[in-house]
């Protein structure tokens, strides 16, 4: 939904008593290039309409002393799930700045100044949608930004640390929260931490050197005398305690166990082959990750990610190597390969890709990492994450309709509508795209519905293109006698 702010064609609904501010608000949006706009008079007016037909940003003063007023229109929408992608904005009093921090944890939008004329509120929007641009059209970051400003003027710096210290939980490694975060901790005279801060959102991104020295050079002054001794430990920027890596090049192992404990990984665990990597996996839980190159002594990388798939279907993997094949690819996708990293290893690639996966697998939004994420939750049984995740990624307009379709096969599967799943995997096919997947989904669908014959010549046909699937093997094995 956030795109269509970027496109201006959402519905939205500002709401004023005065005939005169309604006018103002009407102009100024539709200069704005939001031409689906509406100005009421009032939240009951507004509610009735959003009854008949669909709204997606409304605007609003607080009315604290109205019998329905702003507050209670959030913790309606938060109450509905077919209201949850409502946007709202507040026109605020500086005396009524005080409900934000509450407003913010009902999932405000963000807040406009009041009262305003037509050149200031001009300004705020043209502000607004800036910012918005900035966060990539994110409604999450960009609460937050306006939340921790709110915060930080207000001297509210234990509200702001905690802020950011909850946002950097859903969005790992965030190189401009790392900034942010740098500042309450100063204030609150915990200068080491915020120089800490400011160290690592440089080592997730190099290009922010000149921001991070012009903050340092304001917080600390010309010299780091300002500065206390260095903490300890570096901040756990994935918010992963432990993974292992597997690799028997020495030099590599030790360098991206270097990488890790740089962003903060407490507990890491090495292994020269694939054999003991699994015996130990075998005895103890799911690391949080595992790291791994194709080529190792023992059980080599393909066949040991199959055996990892068995036991642990949802831990991501992230293959670090140079030795992936072309031909090796279609095994990399069907066993949910979350990445692969090449060698030699380049610190800020590194960086990047681990952070990029780390970030997909708490709130996926690339259509691959959204995908392994309902299949995850299929496997797991989980129906309202899938519901959830599905209603996402159907909504995503950038993804073609066979691909949708595959997706929509599988659920079929999951819910047991074998006749279905078979149609969709069918039209999915003739797409082409991920036709090993869908191949695969084709075959069980088939052997479901007893039709063994046309379920063996899916999975050979899908055997060709990814001949290192042990699994299918012994399903083609047992479909066979």
């Amino acid at each position: 939904m956030e795109s269509r702010f970027k496109d201006r064609s959402l519905k939205i609904i500002g709401v004023d008593s005065s005939g005169a501010v309604r006018q103002l608000l009407n102009e100024v949006m539709k200069s704005l290039g939001f031409e689906n706009f509406q100005a009421m008079a009032s939240v009951q007016d507004a509610l009735q309409s959003m009854e008949v037909e669909s709204v997606d940003w409304l605007i609003l003063p607080l009315m604290a002393d109205q019998e329905v007023n702003a507050i209670h229109i959030l913790r309606l929408l938060s109450l509905y799930p077919e209201l949850k992608n409502i946007r709202i904005t507040f026109f605020l009093e500086e005396e009524e700045r005080y409900c934000l921090p509450d407003a913010f944890g009902l999932g405000l939008l963000s807040w406009l100044s009041k009262p305003y004329n037509k050149d200031s509120l001009t300004k705020e929007l043209e502000s607004f949608l800036s910012n918005f641009e900035n966060e990539n059209w994110d409604s999450t970051r960009l609460a937050v930004s306006y939340c921790y400003d709110y915060l930080m003027q207000e001297k509210l710096h234990e509200s702001a640390l905690e802020l950011i210290n909850g946002f950097l939980d859903l969005y790992p490694a965030d190189p401009t929260a790392l900034i942010k975060l740098s500042r309450p901790l100063y204030e609150l005279n915990r200068k080491s931490e915020a120089n800490a801060a400011l160290t690592q959102a440089l080592l997730v991104d190099e290009s922010l050197e000149s921001e991070v020295q012009a903050l340092r050079s304001e917080l600390f002054g010309a010299s780091d005398d300002d500065i206390e001794e260095e903490v300890e430990e570096p901040r756990n920027l994935l918010g992963i305690e432990n993974c292992i890596i597997i690799d028997s090049d020495e030099q590599a192992s030790a360098q991206i166990k270097e990488l890790l404990t740089e962003l903060g990984v407490k507990e890491i665990l090495q292994f020269s082959d694939g054999e003991s990597a699994w015996i130990w996996l075998q005895e103890n839980e799911s690391p949080a990750v595992i790291f791994h190159e194709w080529r190792i002594p023992k059980l080599t990388g393909p066949y040991f990610i199959q055996r990892v798939r068995g036991k642990f279907p949802c831990i991501p993997l992230i293959a670090v190597s140079a030795l992936i094949r072309e031909e090796d690819m279609p095994l990399i996708i069907e066993m949910g390969i979350s990445t692969v990293v090449s060698k030699p290893v380049v610190k800020t690639d590194f960086i990047k890709a681990v952070v990029h996966v780390i970030r997909q697998e708490r709130m996926p939004t690339d259509v691959e990492f959204l995908e392994r994420k309902i299949r995850q939750n299929i496997i797991a049984n989980n129906s309202d994450e899938i519901s959830s995740l599905m209603e996402k990624y159907m909504s995503m307009a950038e993804i073609p309709v066979r691909r949708k379709m595959k997706m929509e096969a599988e659920l079929a599967y999951y819910e047991e509508d074998y006749e279905k799943s078979r149609n969709l995997a069918v039209e999915a096919l003739k797409g082409g795209s991920d036709s090993v997947q869908v191949l695969n989904l084709l075959g069980k669908s088939l052997m479901q519905m007893q039709d063994y014959e046309a379920a063996l010549k899916c999975f050979e046909k899908a055997q060709v293109m990814s001949p290192k699937n042990i699994h299918r093997l012994c399903v083609i094995a047992e479909v066979s006698s």
